[in-house]
């Protein structure tokens, strides 16, 4: 082990370099005349000032919500990540295992723990400069880096470690090391992964990838990453590499939620070809969508660092209009649950893929249908989500990009009683591994969006079925089925009723002309 850690100098100086040119990596991924610059070293601080185009603050959600709206979900349980949460005494128990992780996670790479704290005091700066102003000021530059270097390696090992188990549970990547299940408990993993989404509880993700690559390489590293924000989701997606970097974990499993193209990992398959190929058209359509609607923006930052104006702010892109509506119809519905649409003849399907923006709706003359992204209901849906709509509320959201929020407010519309969580289950929309449908009820409603609609989001599902809804000429047929045919009880007694009429009105008739009268 000595032997193997004992590099010369030129070795050492180049596993340094190493560092450097992955932090180059990371940056010149998030602005793109970063890659003239030749020194990244001493470029290092002047790119992260760049705060829009590179690292991101890490933001803090506001005491206001903390005190009215489940204040844990912005918590993490057993484990802290950053300095926002440090030193907790609840979070003691995962705290001091942190050493004993950090001497697992530097066995596997090619440096000594003394040659890693070193490389990290040369960011430290840019570290401090993720959080809060005056959240770091209380640790010293050593105990800091020492707090980052532990938190990122325990990060690393856990990642690692769920995903080589789920791939082989007979690996042998941590023979001889610490594991982290033997030592917490299944219970307690569960809970870590909640906590590496909890927007306080973050570590830049610049800084998790350089650590994640030298535990594992980059090619795996990055491969591990995709596979643990893919089982952590319940999605299948290939977030693209040639995107912006995000600035922490909440951000880019935001990313994977909304992109969330199918989840074939956990049953959800295309039931044909036709399927398979709507699949395909509906990923196009969701790109080209996604591209049309942030290109003012992609204009603005290319602006930005083409003019170098410090306080230019980019334009936000307006929401086109659907032609003959005005925006107050598409913000205001007289719709509501998912068991009211049916009764005027709007039917649930699932969406071929799971993406937060596959929400459609198809009409017909008398019966319409709305497709929605396949949910799954988890101990984590609650939290995940909370953490990524204080996210889009922060003033970090500079793309001002609400998509989870509206969806949430719209699902929330469409749920009011345990009846349509049983209509969802029905047709494969909500997965529910909570229990009753009633916590499902209580999930979505728990959920805080701050009090922002944002529906132009899905404004133009929102007016198509609106249309629908008002329309007396579609409607009038399902509303009969729903009053006299949605049991049987109340169908044998229409008919019933249907007999009885027609056998008064013939014996009436009868009555009045008898047989025998010519």
């Amino acid at each position: 082990m000595e032997e193997s850690k004992s590099k010369d100098s030129g070795e050492l100086e180049e596993a340094s370099n190493e560092v450097h040119v992955s932090l180059d990596v990371v940056n010149s991924s998030a602005t793109t005349n970063h890659h003239q610059q030749n020194d990244a070293s001493a470029n290092t601080s002047k790119f992260w000032d760049k705060e829009r185009y590179g690292v991101r603050l890490i933001p803090k959600v506001p005491a206001f919500v903390r005190d009215k709206y489940n204040s844990d979900d912005y918590d993490p349980l057993v484990v802290s990540l950053g300095p926002y949460h440090h030193g907790h005494p609840r979070l003691k128990f995962v705290e001091e295992l942190k050493p004993e992780i950090l001497k697992s996670f530097v066995n596997h790479t090619s440096f000594h723990e003394q040659l890693l704290l070193n490389e990290v005091l040369k960011v430290i700066n840019d570290l401090r400069g993720s959080y809060a102003k005056g959240s770091t000021d209380m640790f010293g530059d050593i105990v800091f880096a020492q707090m980052m270097l532990q938190d990122a390696a325990f990060a690393v090992e856990h990642i690692v470690e769920h995903i080589m188990d789920q791939l082989d549970p007979n690996n042998q990547d941590f023979s001889g090391d610490i594991r982290l299940d033997e030592h917490l408990g299944r219970g307690v993993m569960e809970h870590v992964t909640r906590d590496l989404y909890v927007l306080e509880n973050q570590i830049p993700f610049w800084f998790l990838k350089i650590a994640l690559h030298m535990r594992c390489g980059k090619r795996e590293g990055d491969q591990l990453l995709k596979n643990f924000l893919n089982w952590s989701s319940f999605r299948s997606v290939q977030v693209d590499d040639n995107l912006p970097a995000p600035g922490h974990l909440v951000q880019e499993i935001r990313t994977v939620v909304i992109a969330g193209w199918s989840s074939f990992d956990h049953g959800w398959f295309p039931s044909s070809k036709r399927d398979y190929d709507r699949l395909r058209h509906r990923e196009k359509a969701i790109i080209l969508a996604k591209i049309r609607a942030h290109a003012e923006v992609i204009r603005s930052a290319a602006l930005f660092q083409k003019a170098g104006a410090e306080n230019y702010l980019p334009q936000v892109p307006q929401v086109p209009q659907v032609e003959g509506s005005s925006s107050m119809t598409k913000i205001i519905h007289s719709f509501h649950s998912v068991t009211e649409l049916k009764s005027k003849g709007i039917h649930i399907r699932r969406s071929v893929t799971n993406s937060l923006m596959d929400v459609s709706f198809r009409s017909g003359f008398f019966f319409s249908t709305l497709h929605l992204p396949a949910a799954l209901a988890t101990v984590r849906t609650r939290s995940v989500y909370s953490n990524i709509i204080a996210y889009e509320m922060s003033p970090q959201n500079y793309e001002k990009d609400y998509t989870v929020t509206a969806y949430v407010n719209f699902f929330k519309s469409l749920i009011e009683s345990p009846k349509d969580v049983k209509e969802l289950q029905d047709k494969g929309v909500i997965k529910n591994m909570l229990g009753s449908d009633e916590e499902v009820v209580k999930l979505y409603k728990d959920i805080y969006t701050f009090g922002i609609d944002c529906s132009t989001v899905y404004s133009e599902v929102i007016e198509k079925i609106q249309k629908h809804y008002n329309s007396r000429a579609r409607t009038w047929l399902a509303d009969l089925l729903h009053s006299y045919f949605h049991s049987p009880w109340t169908a044998i007694a229409l008919l019933g009723s249907i007999l009885v009429i027609g056998l008064t009105i013939t014996q009436a008739y009868y009555a009045i002309h008898p047989k025998g009268d010519k």
